[in-house]
């Protein structure tokens, strides 16, 4: 009972009691996929997804959930816990598709969002850069994550920015200039040097 135990107290954020019930029923070193116990678990596993679709979650939150359950039992048929193949398979997970579109926020929103943050300190010019980059640009978090000075280019009298898109091809976008300013304040603020803007 003590390895039940620490079964759930390894993985208790998330599961639903219903794996909690069944770690601690003592058939869990001798389940094969014939057994009744097995059936009853891949049985919960669906009625506990489809409980979840009516409480309206998201499908990313579901599928979420969904993995880290099914991560458990990988975890238990890996470590011998349970002598069977694993009974939440990836088949009975239903097919997750978002089919909602991003809204975008309005030029008001973003300039309110922005004023939040503050100027006059190294991490609000810092956020601040990254959020207008995100929100102006376009750019995903990752990619901003990324961006060193060297991706940043003087032309003539616009900044451009060198960024690798998300099939690893380089593009080249020249910066809006308020974004430009923003950007450069942040170099005074990194290096204590103001470059030409």
């Amino acid at each position: 009972m003590s390895k039940a135990n620490e079964l759930i107290k390894r993985y208790s954020d998330g599961l639903p009691s219903a794996v909690s019930r069944y770690v601690l029923y003592r058939e869990l070193t001798t389940a094969d996929e014939w057994t009744p116990l097995y059936k009853w678990i891949e049985a919960t596993g669906i009625q506990y997804i489809r409980s979840l679709e009516l409480k309206g979650l998201s499908p990313g939150s579901i599928k979420t959930k969904a993995q880290r359950i099914k991560r458990f039992f990988d975890w238990a048929v890996k470590n011998k816990h349970l002598k069977c193949v694993n009974p939440i398979d990836t088949r009975i997970l239903p097919k997750f598709r978002d089919d909602r579109s991003p809204v975008a926020l309005t030029i008001d929103e973003t300039q309110k969002l922005l004023k939040q943050i503050p100027r006059a300190n190294f991490i609000g010019c810092r956020d601040r850069s990254a959020i207008s980059l995100m929100l102006v640009h376009g750019l995903r978090i990752n990619t901003v994550c990324n961006i060193k000075w060297s991706d940043v280019e003087k032309r003539g009298d616009t900044y451009f920015i060198h960024t690798k898109s998300k099939g690893n091809v380089m593009t080249s976008r020249p910066l809006r200039p308020d974004v430009a300013k923003q950007l450069l304040k942040l170099y005074e603020k990194t290096y204590g040097v103001q470059l030409e803007a």
